[in-house]
């Protein structure tokens, strides 16, 4: 897996601890060694992976949102899960003290899934939960850790941006690249503490996120961009 950053936001198991001894609940090995290594954040650009929280689900529990005939949970326990992260759309991931596995409350669907929680590899769990919500699997994978010190500069090119993306991939050396012809294309580069996104689909806009460590990589990228006639949008 692929870290965009050197800049982790990572998790003290001591918290971790605490959490479990006033709540009761086991947290899962694996999403406990996940965030004591790599920190919350997000994966594979679509998953958001935090600190365990007991509240946000509760009030979810008085309303009608799922059907729990054949549901791994009953309306009530709804309000006594975990939750362990979302995905951008919404979809939450959750555990409940009865049931083993992780449990995705999704917000298009009335549906609730189950996924066995992989025990050698937190990571192999979300790859499971982002093939059923996205119909395909994740390819190669990369995290992103939040970072409160991150910053965002949204450019508007006015020359062909397919041009502009492979003159830029040129001229940078980058650490991991997600490309898709017809829609999107991301450089990654670590010294940068982030990415440089080219959204194809409009042919208009182009994302800089950086953090302030790569404040000097920045510097080149936003150089480059000045002289190929990009500005701020």
């Amino acid at each position: 897996m692929y870290l965009a950053s050197k800049q982790l936001n990572t998790v003290d198991q001591s918290r971790l601890t605490v959490f479990q001894r006033q709540t009761g609940l086991t947290l899962p090995p694996t999403y406990c060694h996940f965030l004591e290594t790599c920190g919350e954040g997000t994966y594979c650009g679509n998953l958001d992976i935090g600190f365990p929280d007991e509240v946000v689900l509760q009030t979810f529990a008085s309303y009608d949102f799922w059907n729990h005939d054949n549901a791994p949970i009953t309306k009530t326990q709804i309000g006594e899960c975990i939750s362990l992260g979302c995905s951008v759309d919404g979809d939450y991931l959750a555990i409940h003290a009865d049931v083993d596995g992780l449990i995705m409350l999704p917000r298009g669907s009335d549906e609730i899934s189950l996924f066995k929680f992989d025990k050698s590899d937190f990571c192999s769990t979300l790859d499971a939960v982002f093939t059923c919500l996205y119909g395909e699997d994740p390819g190669d994978t990369y995290f992103e850790p939040s970072n409160p010190d991150e910053k965002f500069v949204r450019l508007r090119s006015f020359g062909d941006l397919h041009s502009l993306a492979r003159s830029f991939k040129s001229a940078f050396a980058y650490d991991f690249l997600i490309e898709d012809e017809k829609y999107t294309c991301q450089v990654f580069i670590l010294d940068l503490g982030g990415s440089v996104r080219f959204n194809l689909a409009g042919g208009l806009e182009v994302v800089i996120r950086y953090s302030n460590s790569g404040w000097e990589t920045y510097s080149k990228v936003r150089d480059f961009f000045n002289r190929n006639s990009c500005v701020e949008w």
